[in-house]
């Protein structure tokens, strides 16, 4: 059931990404359209036998485990043709056992393990972060440190663990769905920018949400996630309004890889 399950939704987001690659024109370096590949570009490892806390006993949890390897330089040959990689939760151990890896888990690994600038978390609740100091009773947060982010999950006794799972029985008892659901992004974010990813973003999946929340930095109800290593930076390398002409040649001095257009 789960092989077939995983099948169907692979088939079907490779035929939509296809679909829209296609008619926005997308190219590869062969020049012709654009591919979505996918294949085991990653191995999986099963849980095992794990002792609960609480109660003395051991839980075998069977097919269910978690990522522990990327295979970086295969994925990165495809990105480099300008072709999309697709990844299921459904890997393949070094024996070739069939395991359930935890999809934000996997998400977080890959993108740790290449090294990404940006990883994105879609709510599928619609659950966004706010305070209370806005005019209607609420604000939304659109950016705040990681350390912010550890204390909210850590509060709430939300841990994610190395091993590729989260526990938050505490929160899933007292909380809605949704803010339950906030609270694991919020906190599978903060383990990739803690492992090295550079921002992380938790998306509502409306229309024009994704491009609003890359391309724009006031709009958008979504919330971004940065190291707090961020706020130490020097003044020079604050970007003053609309001076992007600073900004990139700053950018290409440290030698980063920027596009720029117009």
């Amino acid at each position: 059931l789960l092989e077939e399950s995983a099948g169907y939704l692979r088939t079907e987001v490779e035929r939509k990404l296809n679909r829209c690659v296609k008619m926005q024109g997308g190219v590869s370096l062969h020049g012709v359209a654009g591919f979505v590949v996918s294949g085991n570009f990653y191995t999986a490892q099963k849980f095992g036998l794990v002792q609960g806390k609480e109660i003395d006993c051991e839980q075998d949890f069977e097919f269910a485990g978690f990522t522990s390897s990327v295979s970086t330089n295969a994925i990165r040959k495809v990105l480099n043709n300008n072709d999309i990689v697709l990844l299921t939760t459904v890997g393949t151990t070094r024996l070739g056992d069939l395991v359930n890896v935890n999809g934000y888990h996997l998400a977080a690994a890959t993108a740790s393990a290449l090294d990404a600038y940006k990883l994105v978390y879609f709510a599928n609740e619609g659950s966004v972060l706010c305070d209370r100091d806005g005019k209607d009773g609420r604000k939304v947060i659109q950016e705040l440190p990681l350390s912010f982010a550890q204390a909210i999950t850590r509060y709430y006794g939300v841990d994610v663990h190395r091993a590729g799972f989260a526990t938050f029985e505490d929160a899933r008892l007292k909380l809605d769905p949704r803010s339950v659901e906030l609270l694991l992004h919020l906190a599978w974010a903060s383990w990739a920018v803690e492992e090295g990813v550079t921002r992380a973003h938790i998306v509502n999946p409306t229309d024009g949400a994704l491009l609003e929340e890359l391309f724009t930095s006031k709009n958008g109800a979504n919330t971004c996630l940065y190291h707090d290593r961020e706020l130490e930076q020097n003044e020079e390398d604050i970007l003053e309004a609309h001076d992007w002409d600073s900004f990139f040649e700053s950018a290409v001095r440290k030698g980063q890889r920027v596009a720029k257009f117009g």
